[in-house]
C-alpha cells in the first residue's frame, strides 16, 4: 500500500519540490520503509532516495533546487527482497529508473501488487515498458490490458511528460487535481492542501497524459470495475480522503453504527466505557459508542515515535513495537468494564498486548469489538502477510482466539455487512475469493 504523490509544472520553480515534500508528508501513513524523489532539473531526471520517513534534513537539502515536475513515492514493502529477508533492500526503493527507444529515460513509481513474478513487480512493469516494437504510450495500454492485478502507476519522462494508470479492477486509488497550470497526482485526496481543486479519480483501466497542453485521456479499459480494496477501506486510508466517490469517513461511521446494531451482548443497561484504538479505531470506537448510548473516553494513547507495527518488515522488531507502542490512563480505567474498538485483528500482537496492559491497570472486564471481517487469508494483491499461519483467525473461530487475546468477549462485522458499501470491493482477505480473471491470468504474467 505504497504512497505516491506528483507534481506536473511545466515552469521551473524553486518551490516545486518544497512543495512536493509537504504533500508527500501527508502519505506518510501508507509507507515508512523508505522514500523516493525524481525530479527535472535543467532537463535531466536526478533522484534522491533513502530509507526511513521523510525528514527535515530532506526538506533542508532540496529547498532551493529549481526543477519542473517531480515524483514522489513512499515504499511499504509487500514483494522482493525486503519482504522475504524482513530488512529493507535499498534497490528496491522507488521510483526506478527506465529507458525506451522512443522517448529515452523515464521514471516509474507504483503502489500495488502483481502476484507471481519472478522479480519485484515494479520492475515487471518496467521491463514491459522497455520492450521493442511498440510506442512508449502503446505500452502503457499493454499494461492495463496484460496485467490482471492491482496498481497505481505514475510515470515523468525526460521531456516534462507525466503518465497515471491504473488497474482495470480500480483496486489501488490514485486522483488528481490542479492549481492553475500545476497538475498534482496523490494516492489519496486527504494529501490535497486548501489550493489544490481536486479533479477526479483516475479511473479504473484509464491512461491519462499531462502535459503543457493539459490533461488527456489516452485509454478507457471498456470492462473496467471498481474493486477497491476493502482492507484499504477499513485500515489504511486517511479518514478525510475521497476514494471513486466516497467518502472514507462516512463508511467508517456507518460501520460503527452497523457494529452497534448488532451487538448482542452488551446493552446499556449497564456501564460501559468504550476506547478507540488509535489511530484508525477512534472514529469507529466513537460511532459505536454513540450508537449504543455508551460513554467515549480516550483511555489508550499513541506513542508517536511507532509506526503501523502491522507493516514492520522484521518480527523481533515488530512484537517490541507492540509493546511501546501504546500509553495508558490507568486511573481511568481501574475497574471499569472497558469496550475496545479496533480496525482489523491481523496477527493479533497488538489486541493482546493492550488487553495484558488494561488488565494490569485493573479494568474489571474487556470487550473487543471489530468493524470489519475476520482477517483468514493472505491476499496476493495486497498486506504483506506471507502465509496463512500468521493471521490469529485462519483455521481458528472467534470463541477460540477471544480466549487467546484475553478479552471477556470478541466480536465482528461479517462480510455480509459491508454490502452497505457503496460500490464494490475487493475481498479475498476475508474471503478466500479471487476473481476469476485474476485467477486465471496471474499464473502467467
Amino acid at each position: 500500500m505504497c504512497g505516491i504523490f506528483a507534481l506536473y509544472n511545466n515552469e521551473t520553480n524553486s518551490s516545486n519540490i518544497k512543495n512536493l515534500i509537504k504533500h508527500l508528508k501527508k502519505l506518510q501513513h501508507r509507507g515508512k520503509d523508505g522514500y523516493g524523489i525524481v525530479y527535472i532539473e535543467n532537463e535531466s531526471l536526478i533522484t534522491v532516495k533513502d530509507k526511513g520517513e521523510i525528514n527535515s534534513m530532506l526538506f533542508n537539502r532540496l529547498a532551493n533546487i529549481n526543477s519542473k515536475s517531480a515524483l514522489g513515492h513512499l515504499r511499504y514493502s509487500t514483494s522482493g527482497v525486503s519482504v522475504k529477508k524482513g530488512v529493507l533492500n535499498r534497490t528496491e526503493l522507488q521510483p526506478i529508473r527506465g529507458f525506451s527507444s522512443d522517448i529515452g529515460p523515464f521514471y516509474i513509481a507504483h503502489n500495488g501488487n502483481i502476484p507471481n513474478t519472478q522479480k519485484h513487480d515494479t520492475l515487471y512493469i518496467k521491463d514491459l515498458l522497455e520492450q521493442s516494437g511498440m510506442t512508449f504510450e502503446e505500452k502503457l495500454i499493454n499494461v492495463i490490458k496484460k496485467i490482471p492485478a492491482a496498481f497505481s502507476v505514475v510515470i515523468l519522462t525526460s521531456d516534462n511528460t507525466m503518465y497515471l494508470l491504473r488497474d482495470r479492477f480500480g483496486i489501488r486509488p490514485l486522483c488528481f487535481g490542479n492549481d492553475g497550470d500545476k497538475y498534482y497526482v496523490s494516492s489519496e485526496s486527504c494529501a490535497f492542501s486548501h489550493n489544490i481543486d481536486y479533479i477526479r479519480d483516475v479511473h479504473p483501466g484509464e491512461l491519462i497524459k499531462i502535459d503543457e497542453n493539459g490533461y488527456q485521456t489516452l485509454f478507457q479499459y471498456d470492462r473496467s470495475q471498481h474493486n477497491l480494496c476493502t482492507f484499504e477501506i477499513l485500515y489504511f486510508l486517511n479518514e478525510n480522503s475521497y476514494v471513486d466517490g466516497l467518502h472514507i469517513k462516512n463508511i467508517r461511521n456507518n460501520l460503527g453504527k452497523i457494529l452497534a446494531k448488532k451487538e448482542d451482548i452488551l446493552n446499556n443497561e449497564d456501564e460501559y466505557i468504550v476506547s478507540g484504538i488509535p489511530l484508525t479505531g477512534i472514529l469507529y470506537g466513537k460511532s459505536y459508542a454513540e450508537s449504543m448510548g455508551f460513554t467515549y473516553k480516550q483511555l489508550i494513547h499513541k506513542n508517536k515515535a511507532i509506526s503501523r507495527t502491522f507493516i514492520i518488515l522484521n518480527d523481533k522488531d515488530r512484537k517490541k513495537a507492540c509493546n511501546d507502542k501504546f500509553m495508558y490512563d490507568e486511573n481511568e480505567i481501574k475497574g471499569k468494564k472497558v469496550v475496545l474498538v479496533d480496525d482489523t485483528i491481523v496477527r493479533g500482537n497488538v489486541i493482546k498486548a493492550i488487553i495484558s496492559n488494561f488488565k494490569k491497570c485493573g479494568a474489571a472486564e474487556i470487550h473487543v469489538r471489530i468493524p470489519g471481517p475476520p482477517v483468514i487469508d493472505i491476499c496476493e494483491l495486497g498486506i504483506s502477510i506471507q502465509t496463512k499461519e500468521e493471521l490469529i483467525m485462519h483455521n481458528s473461530d472467534v470463541d477460540i482466539v477471544c480466549k487467546e487475546i484475553g478479552a471477556d468477549s470478541l466480536k465482528y462485522l461479517n462480510v455480509s455487512d459491508l454490502e452497505h458499501f457503496p460500490k464494490k470491493s475487493y475481498n479475498q482477505c476475508f474471503t478466500s475469493y479471487i476473481d476469476p480473471e485474476i485467477k486465471a491470468n496471474t499464473i502467467n504474467t
